[in-house]
């Protein structure tokens, strides 16, 4: 719990998947309204290329944050492998 308040945790690849699933739910239930309100390609078109582009969205997103988990990753081991005295790392 201490990690969740120093920040240590990241929860934001949690969050984004969780709000990735219910953005699928709302485009696709739009695209299905849009189905059967008369305009069927409108519909069809935001249910193939909505969820498309919501999935490349919500994937670069979490680009994002396993850059940084990785980057974390790199920086706690060059830092435990750096010995302050002989100057190099």
């Amino acid at each position: 719990m201490q990690e969740f308040f120093e920040f240590k945790t990241m929860v934001s690849s949690i969050l984004i998947k969780v709000l990735y699933v219910l953005g699928v739910l709302v485009v696709t239930i739009y695209g299905i309204i849009s189905l059967f309100s008369g305009s069927f390609m409108m519909g069809l078109g935001t249910i193939i290329f909505g969820n498309l582009f919501w999935r490349l969205f919500c994937e670069g997103i979490i680009v994002v944050f396993s850059i940084h988990d990785r980057l974390s990753s790199i920086d706690s081991k060059t830092a435990a492998s750096h010995d302050p005295r002989s100057g190099q790392f």
